[in-house]
């Protein structure tokens, strides 16, 4: 989170807008004392479908993850996403170029901000389908469990 709030921070005011940032957790008390403009430090909500309907993208950097639920949310939610390149991430990625972008954990600062400086250039309706489809289709339940009997199967039968 400290990645995000420093690289949201050096954006143009013009081009800033709000990052809010739902949840908690130890780092909390820290994060609020950075006190930067336009960065919204909310805690637990029971209403993240709310928060994802106002929103324009959605950013992780996480540094570890299985499957992110929280990405995918955002994804069924029509929300393109910009995300740290762990192995999940980049499996998420893979599925479409135009509603995913991922930046590299290595090269952080430099990569999150001129990913975060072209959020505009970078994401466009077709983006917002793209991210529905990826939900709904390649990783919804329905799509996950007939992947896992198909890789069952394939054990199964020696291949």
């Amino acid at each position: 989170m400290e990645l995000l709030i420093s690289e949201f921070s050096k954006l143009s005011k013009d081009n800033r807008g709000s990052l809010v940032i739902l949840g908690d957790g130890p780092l909390m008390g820290n994060l609020k004392e950075k006190n930067v403009d336009g960065v919204h430090l909310l805690g637990n909500v029971n209403n993240v479908p709310d928060y994802f309907a106002g929103a324009d993208y959605f950013l992780s950097s996480s540094l570890s993850e299985g499957l992110p639920n929280t990405v995918l949310e955002a994804l069924s939610a029509g929300l393109p996403v910009i995300l740290s390149d762990i192995e999940s991430h980049l499996e998420i990625a893979r599925e479409s170029s135009s509603a995913c972008k991922t930046f590299s954990l290595n090269d952080g600062e430099a990569s999150l901000e001129k990913l975060m400086g072209q959020v505009n250039e970078l994401f466009d309706e077709h983006s917002v389908i793209e991210a529905k489809r990826i939900a709904n289709e390649v990783f919804s339940a329905k799509s996950m469990s007939q992947k896992y009997q198909d890789f069952y199967k394939t054990l199964l039968e020696g291949k």
